[in-house]
């Protein structure tokens, strides 16, 4: 009996060592995996201005942050090889060398296609998908109401057009490159705010944010907004995407699919897990900044440098700039070329495939020939003739490409000082935005009201970069009637948006002068920020005013 008592206890005593093993081994394995990776080499940007958020693994993501430090918006991912444009928490584009995919949503169905471009042709995807919903964070911005706070939205804003046709040019990436003498050298992705304007904002000394900044809301949002990000590139069929893409092309974007699907996600998920243990360059810079050059980056065409000197950008203020770049490819609904003596081949983006156009040209009395192009093969002729007025031919595009080849041949009937000029009429179905109004097809005709304007107060969940500051001042100071009666005027159709924005300036000051006068201070500061507010349109409203035409107004084919 005690010979067995004892085998049992040393049984026991056995067995509890093993688990004392086992637990520990567990333990020291689930410590050892659960180690803070090496981040030396990563930066989280506190600075409420810089607009590079975070560089973790070779990958940049650049964004908006309030001055309670929350990030409130990205727009911009950027790795080794591409770049990707977010706009309204969705993917806008996706360039990588010498390809683009611009991503198409009709938020009216519920839809989006996809068009891929190069530098030979553009090739819209035979698919359409529905509209990712991803819920990003929607953080409350909290200021006291009587603190000082200077204008959030300073910086550089680029105003890009087409040096041929002076077209506003709106779906290019540009990057803002500078010299920091305490930093060394930047590089930042602008905002792309709508209608051939992008927007930087630029590190600057702050204090009066100070004792409502939290360097712990940037840690929070960063993975907030991480983990965002990975459900979204997720949720994009980027698979089926690129198989419905030409074969000769589609092996040059696989990396695009490894990146969505492995390369970026890794990377937030370490940002998101270990955003606290990130080393943080926090400080504004306090040298100066020299060496202003941009990088633009056109769908389909080659990147071109812009450089603008050492031009001088008040960082208190915001500087705007018009800059004019040539490209090599004309667009629908624009008069894309006139010329002479000299011979001319146009590549025009249609923008999408199986549709019918209007081809206009005019030879004057000297014979020329123009021939039109589609996928290879000749799609029309005008023969060598001199039309003493324009002439229209009807085209059809049968297939999924979305280019056209233009080639002009002047003097055919071999004499001298011809002139010649052509367009392509796109179907009125299109809205098309030109000088501050919006109308169908490249004549503009009026548009149909389909739905009732969209008021949202001041700002709108559209732009979320600049809606935390915008929203918050205006409810302050009471201008939120007067952004309504703005937002309605950009959303009844055939409106011009001059006349939308003159009511609205002369509105805020009627409002500061109604609410505030007996109130000094709060007079001057409801002054200060109705210019503010004035200037804000002016410069950045141009996308606001399409998409609100675009939303609420139809154009039907006729």
């Amino acid at each position: 009996m005690g010979r067995s008592l004892t085998i049992c206890i040393a049984v026991f005593v056995v067995v509890l060592i093993s688990v004392a093993i086992t637990v520990g081994l567990v333990i020291g394995l689930r410590k050892r995996n659960s180690a803070i990776p090496d981040l030396s080499t990563s930066t989280i940007y506190s600075d409420v201005k810089d607009m590079e958020l975070v560089d973790i693994d070779n990958l940049r993501v650049f964004g908006v942050k309030d001055f309670n430090g929350n990030i409130q918006a990205v727009h911009a991912i950027q790795t080794n090889a591409s770049i990707y444009m977010l706009d309204n928490d969705l993917i806008a584009q996706i360039q990588t060398e010498g390809y683009t995919l611009l991503f198409n949503y009709n938020y009216t169905i519920n839809e989006y296609y996809v068009m891929f471009v190069s530098e030979n042709n553009s090739y819209q995807i035979p698919s359409t998908y529905k509209i990712p919903t991803v819920k990003f964070p929607n953080i409350e911005f909290k200021y006291p109401m009587d603190a000082n706070m200077s204008n959030p939205f300073t910086g550089l804003i680029i105003e890009l057009k087409d040096s041929v046709s002076d077209i506003l040019i709106n779906d290019a990436i540009l990057q803002f490159n500078y010299h920091d003498s305490q930093y060394g050298n930047r590089s930042v992705t602008m905002i792309n705010t709508g209608a051939g304007r992008y927007y930087a904002l630029l590190p600057t000394v702050n204090k009066e944010k100070d004792p409502y900044f939290e360097t712990k809301n940037v840690y929070e949002t960063v993975s907030q907004q991480s983990d965002s990000l990975i459900e979204l590139l997720q949720v994009y069929p980027i698979d089926d995407i690129l198989s419905k893409i030409p074969k000769t092309t589609r092996s040059s974007l696989y990396d695009i699919a490894n990146e969505m699907k492995n390369t970026i996600p890794d990377a937030l998920r370490t940002a998101s897990k270990y955003a606290s243990h990130i080393p943080t360059q926090s400080e504004s810079s306090s040298g100066n900044m020299s060496r202003f050059e941009i990088i633009v980056r056109i769908p389909g065409e080659l990147p071109t440098v812009i450089s603008l000197g050492n031009i001088p950008i008040d960082l208190n203020d915001l500087t705007e700039i018009s800059r004019k770049v040539t490209t090599s490819k004309g667009k629908c609904n624009e008069m894309t070329v006139a010329g002479g003596n000299k011979p001319d081949k146009q590549t025009i983006r249609i923008g999408k495939g199986h549709v019918a156009l209007q081809f206009h040209y005019e030879t004057f009395i000297i014979r020329d020939k123009i021939d039109v192009y589609y996928t290879g093969k000749l799609l029309f002729t005008s023969d060598c003739v001199g039309t003493n007025g324009e002439r229209i031919a009807m085209l059809r595009l049968d297939d999924d490409d979305a280019n056209l080849v233009v080639d002009v041949t002047p003097n055919c009937a071999g004499n001298t000082s011809t002139a010649w000029n052509y367009a392509i009429e796109c179907p009125n179905t299109e809205l098309v935005c030109k000088s501050n109004l919006c109308g169908c097809g490249m004549k503009q005709k009026p548009s149909k009201q389909v739905l009732p304007p969209t008021m949202d107060g001041c700002g709108t969940n559209h732009t979320k970069w600049n809606y935390w500051a915008i929203h918050w001042i205006g409810e302050h100071y009471k201008f939120t009637s007067i952004c309504d009666e703005h937002d309605r005027c950009y959303g009844t159709c055939n409106t011009n948006r001059l006349n939308c924005d003159q009511t609205f300036c002369s509105g805020l000051l009627a409002s500061c002068k109604t609410n505030w006068s007996t109130d000094q201070i709060r007079f001057k500061f409801c002054k200060m920020w109705a210019g503010t507010y004035c200037n804000a349109v002016k410069h950045y409203a141009s996308g606001a005013f399409e998409n609100a035409q675009n939303e609420d107004c139809w154009c039907e084919d006729t």
